[in-house]
């Protein structure tokens, strides 16, 4: 039985996230993906070859593009496994739970805005969707945008929240670019209990 997901018009890294949900269920013998972008295509077809799938085809139809993946059970219960935080990596998962992530720009990476924006929603969106979870996110200096606009990326953090992680935003960050007021998600934290956070037992990772 062939299954198919339509994955056009979604940002990335959906129509990576769609595939795995899609191999984890597995009950299929194909699964067709079809995606609206070469990038994504690639995206898709790498996913699924690392995560031990056999991509059958990769075709062109118009400005799509349709990937064909051969269903394999046992890799479809790895997939499982690693959803629950159950699988091979239990002490990874663990590790994370004490790593905090410093996130000190409303973007990842230097050069284009634009895209540097949407680099850090979608690095956000991933945690929504992995078992390896960190203890805290720390919002500074234009990081802290993300934390008082009404769109889509409150809806992210709310998920992240509801996760057990803990979220903390810089008051100082707040009042230089005028948003106490419009805070939508996290605790307002002063310097020194965010500085003894950060040097606190726990791994840190800044982006």
């Amino acid at each position: 039985m062939k299954k198919t997901i339509d994955t056009r018009g979604l940002p990335y890294p959906q129509p990576v996230v769609e595939t795995k949900k899609a191999l984890q269920e597995g009950d299929f013998t194909m699964l067709e993906v079809i995606v609206d972008n070469e990038i994504s295509s690639r995206n898709v077809s790498r996913f699924a070859t690392n995560s031990g799938f056999r991509v059958i085809a990769v075709e062109q139809i118009d400005e799509n593009f349709r990937i064909l993946i051969e269903a394999d059970s046992e890799q479809s219960d790895i997939l499982k496994e690693e959803k629950s935080g159950s699988g091979d990596f239990p002490g990874l998962v663990d590790k994370f739970k004490s790593k905090k992530i410093v996130i000190s720009s409303d973007r990842l990476g230097s050069g284009d805005e634009e895209l540097g924006k949407k680099l850090l929603q979608s690095f956000l969106y991933a945690l929504t969707e992995t078992s390896i979870q960190p203890s805290m996110l720390i919002f500074l200096n234009s990081g802290v945008k993300f934390c008082s606009l009404e769109s889509g990326i409150i809806d992210i953090l709310k998920k992240i929240q509801e996760r057990g992680v803990e979220i903390l935003v810089c008051s100082t960050s707040l009042d230089y670019y005028q948003m106490t007021g419009k805070l939508k998600i996290g605790k307002i934290s002063n310097l020194f209990d965010i500085t003894r956070q950060l040097l606190d037992t726990g791994e840190i990772l800044s982006i």
